[in-house]
C-alpha cells in the first residue's frame, strides 16, 4: 500500500487515494505510528493515504449527498382522489384475480389427484382380482381337502363297523357252532 515503504529513509513520502464502493474496515500498522482503522461506510468511500519516514497516516473522507425535496400543493386534488380510487380499485382487481388462479390451480390440482387416483385403481384391479382368485382357489382347495377327510373317516367308519359286524357274526357263527357240537355231544 506504501508503494515499497520508507526502509528506514526518513525523507520517504507517500500518497495514494484509494476509492472503495463497498463498506469494511481498513486497518494500517506502521512502526512509527502503529496500528490504525478506517471504518468505511457500507455505500462505500475515499481513503487517503499517507506516509512520511516511518509514520503512515489513513483518512476517510466523506462526501455527503443530501437531497432536497419540496412538496408542492396538487391543484387538482379531486383528480387525485380519482386516482386513489382507481388505485384502490385496481388493487382489489389483483387481488380478486389472484385468488381466482389460486383456486384454479387447486381445483386443478384436486382433479389430478382424482386422475392419479383413478388410474392408479385400474392399474391395481387386474393384481385384486388375482388375489380374489388365488384367495378362491385355496378356499375350494380346502374344501376338497375337507371333504376328503371326511369320506376317509366316513370309510374308516364303515369299515369299522363292517369289522364290528364279521367280529360279531363270527363270535355268531362259533357259539353258533359249539351249541351244534354240544348238542351233537349230547
Amino acid at each position: 500500500m506504501c508503494g515499497g515503504g520508507s526502509h528506514g529513509d526518513p525523507n520517504y513520502s507517500f500518497t495514494q487515494t484509494y476509492n472503495f464502493t463497498s463498506g469494511g474496515t481498513l486497518t494500517l500498522k506502521t512502526r512509527g505510528s502503529g496500528e490504525q482503522s478506517c471504518t468505511i461506510p457500507a455505500q462505500g468511500g475515499t481513503v487517503v493515504f499517507e506516509a512520511r519516514g516511518n509514520n503512515g497516516t489513513i483518512t476517510l473522507i466523506r462526501e455527503e449527498i443530501t437531497r432536497q425535496v419540496r412538496l408542492i400543493r396538487d391543484p387538482n386534488p379531486i383528480q387525485q382522489e380519482i386516482d386513489q380510487e382507481a388505485l384502490e380499485n385496481e388493487v382489489e382487481n389483483e387481488l380478486e384475480e389472484e385468488i381466482e388462479e389460486e383456486n384454479e390451480e387447486e381445483m386443478t390440482q384436486a382433479i389430478r389427484s382424482s386422475e392419479i387416483s383413478r388410474e392408479l385403481e385400474l392399474e391395481n384391479e387386474p393384481e385384486q382380482e388375482k388375489e380374489q382368485e388365488t384367495e378362491k382357489e385355496a378356499e375350494q382347495e380346502q374344501e376338497i381337502e375337507r371333504e376328503i377327510e371326511q369320506e376317509t373317516e366316513q370309510e374308516k367308519e364303515t369299515e369299522k363297523e363292517q369289522e364290528s359286524e364279521t367280529v360279531q357274526e363270527q363270535e355268531q357263527e362259533s357259539e353258533d357252532e359249539e351249541e351244534q357240537e354240544e348238542e351233537t355231544e349230547l
